[in-house]
């Protein structure tokens, strides 16, 4: 299926194309659509499009506006603070349904997470630490950074929780390392 062969070839097409550190985290996608990679350090700093740079260290690339990506966040070696880390994924416009992939590598290992987002649809896509993904998310750590203050939007149709009205995105994924 057109699926299969984009989760075996997505991440590999970008091999070589992006940054890389002890924390890689690396958006691709399906489609011709406008997709965005946020993630939010352990002091809760907004790493995206119009934050390309945060105080800990973190870098975005490239905001890829017209489709498939790479869209990557990195913190090069020695570089990465230790905390929590929380990773997103925004469907800005474009086509829907979009088929998503983030490949996590951090602390010497790496998760591939996926999903499928509608148009102003957002992903909370995984919770993580120096020693892996959060079995749970920590109380009330995954509500703390939502707010279109931490995440401006380039859609002005928005709903200030970024999704659209009644709209319910459950966390793609929460695993365990150990």
């Amino acid at each position: 299926s057109l699926r299969k062969a984009y989760e075996t070839n997505a991440l590999e097409d970008f091999s070589g194309a992006t940054s890389y550190g002890d924390i890689q985290i690396t958006l691709t996608w399906d489609s011709g659509s406008d997709m965005d990679l946020w993630v939010f350090d352990p002091g809760g700093e907004w790493i995206g499009y119009a934050n390309p740079t945060s105080v800990s260290g973190g870098h975005y690339e490239v905001d890829d506006t017209d489709g498939f990506g790479p869209e990557n966040t990195y913190w090069p070696y020695g570089t990465a603070p230790t905390g929590d880390y929380y990773v997103e994924v925004d469907h800005i416009s474009g086509d829907a349904p979009v088929y998503y992939m983030v490949l996590v590598q951090a602390f010497g290992w790496s998760q591939t997470f996926s999903g499928t987002l509608g148009v102003e649809q957002t992903a909370e896509v995984v919770l993580f630490t120096v020693s892996g993904f959060a079995a749970e998310p920590a109380p009330g750590g995954v509500q703390a950074f939502s707010g279109p203050a931490d995440r401006p939007r380039k859609s002005a149709t928005a709903t200030e929780s970024g999704s659209p009205a009644g709209a319910e995105i459950p966390p793609a994924a929460y695993y365990d390392w150990n």
